[in-house]
């Protein structure tokens, strides 16, 4: 799906919990960056919550979309970027 929508017309985000790129996620293959995770009950500050996407997530997308569109990342997070601006204004 992600090789069909041009970078000029998509949005990333990591407001959905159920979006998070799990060890099985088909996309997993391309992620780099990897983080810290803990169960909800034994919260840490440095550490994920185990299934809670959070903003610094935002990275482990931008590597899915550019391996999957084989583009640099610059390129996509400039891109998606230039987009939510132009979707939600400044």
């Amino acid at each position: 799906m992600i090789k069909l929508i041009p970078l000029d017309k998509m949005i990333l985000q990591t407001m959905s919990p159920s979006c998070v790129i799990k060890p099985k996620h088909v996309s997993k293959e391309h992620v780099v960056s990897l983080f810290s995770q803990t169960k909800f009950n034994n919260y840490e500050n440095d550490k994920l919550v185990i299934g809670r996407n959070e903003p610094c997530t935002m990275i482990q997308l931008v590597e899915a979309v550019a391996k999957i569109k084989d583009v640099e990342e610059k390129e996509v997070m400039e891109a998606t970027w230039a987009n939510s601006i132009k979707f939600i204004g400044k």
